[in-house]
């Protein structure tokens, strides 16, 4: 989060990451799963012109997986934004698709494809939920 310290500072965003200081490993290319949450994140701050931007990382009991989730309290996005942008996102784009949404996704489309390439089959996919003027969240394992 320190790499957005001085858009966040300006912008007056709040910054966390839960938890504070547990050493956590990783068990996957350390730096393409940076990018995968800077992107994430950089969306963020992007979007939030006030509020916060909290990243939380959790365990599941038996310490196995880790769920990353960035929540924001950025624009958000109605429903049917956020239909075209899952669209997007998980099927083949086409023009008329990408005419309708133009700003949405382009970042979260990269996160995505990066995760593809980093995680297990059934934990690959970027999870969205959002509310217009609320902000957004997004989550992986």
């Amino acid at each position: 989060m320190q790499i957005y310290s001085e858009q966040t500072r300006s912008k007056k965003i709040l910054t966390k990451v839960l938890p504070e200081r547990k050493k956590i490993i990783w068990k996957t290319d350390k730096k393409q799963l940076e990018s995968v949450i800077s992107t994430i994140i950089f969306n963020s701050v992007k979007y939030t012109l006030s509020g916060k931007i909290i990243v939380s990382i959790e365990e599941n009991a038996n310490q196995e997986e880790l769920r990353i989730i960035v929540e924001d309290t950025g624009v958000g996005m109605d429903p049917e934004q956020l239909a075209i942008l899952k669209e997007s996102l998980f099927n083949s784009l086409t023009s008329s698709t990408t005419s309708n949404c133009s700003g949405l996704g382009l970042g979260l489309r990269i996160a995505s494809t990066l995760l593809k390439y980093i995680a297990p089959k059934d934990h690959n996919q970027l999870v969205f939920s959002s509310a217009k003027n609320r902000g957004h969240k997004v989550e992986f394992v």
